[in-house]
Parts: structure tokens; C-alpha cells; sequence
């Protein structure tokens, strides 16, 4: 059972995390629902190349490729992103991703990211 504290992610859209990997330095976000990862030189930088990659992957999924939209991370991953999520109690990004549809596609609904970033310490330090 939740607690009073902690928001869940919303239903309908993708659930991200972005982590410092301590090892190279590197953020790395990474789309759950997609399983695709994108990195950068920060939080906000990998997020933003997340984003462009999640419009791409989609839009190549909507004309070419529908079954890619059924891929998903391991169970282990989504462990892993529930237990950060419990951890720093919110949500901390939210942005819609604008897709190129085919026209039978237009009437869907929009497509939205929703990520939890840490530092792969605490969540303390989230803007």
C-alpha cells in the first residue's frame, strides 16, 4: 500500500529514471516502457536525448514496426525504478512527446514521459 507521500506514476504514460552511472560519470535515462536507453553528460541532457529517441522509436513503430510497442523492461528493472520511486517519493519530470502519426493513428491519445532522476545516492537533491 502507497504512502500518503510517495505520488505514483500516472497510468497511460511511459515511466523513465535517470541515474548517474558511478562507474563513467555518465546520466543515463532510460524508458521502461520502451526499453530504450539514451545517456549524456547530465540529467537534463540525457533526458532530452531520451526524449527525441522515444518520438523516433514510436513514430518508426506507428509506420513500420507496430510489435516494437509492445517491448517492455525486465521485471527486475521495474523492481529496480519502483524501489527509486518509493525512495524519493515523487515524480520529478513530466513532459509530452510529440509524435508524427499516420492519420489513422491521429485520434490516440498523447504521448507522455514521466521520470523519477537521482544522483544513484538519494533523491534529497531533485529540483
Amino acid at each position: 500500500m502507497p504512502t500518503a507521500n510517495v505520488q505514483l506514476p500516472r497510468p497511460g504514460f511511459l515511466s523513465c529514471l535517470t541515474e548517474r552511472d558511478e562507474e563513467t560519470n555518465v546520466y543515463i535515462s532510460y524508458c521502461l516502457d520502451l526499453d530504450l536507453m539514451e545517456c549524456g553528460r547530465s540529467a537534463n541532457e540525457a533526458w532530452d536525448n531520451l526524449k527525441l529517441a522515444v518520438k523516433h522509436y514510436m513514430e518508426h513503430c506507428y509506420a513500420r514496426y507496430p510489435e516494437g510497442l509492445s517491448k517492455s523492461a525486465s521485471p527486475e528493472e521495474w523492481k529496480h525504478f519502483a524501489e527509486v520511486l518509493r525512495s524519493c517519493g515523487t515524480v520529478s519530470r513530466v513532459e509530452e512527446v510529440e509524435i508524427n502519426r499516420p492519420a489513422v493513428a491521429q485520434r490516440e491519445y498523447p504521448v507522455w514521459m514521466q521520470g523519477v532522476d537521482t544522483d544513484g545516492t538519494d533523491c534529497s537533491n531533485l529540483q
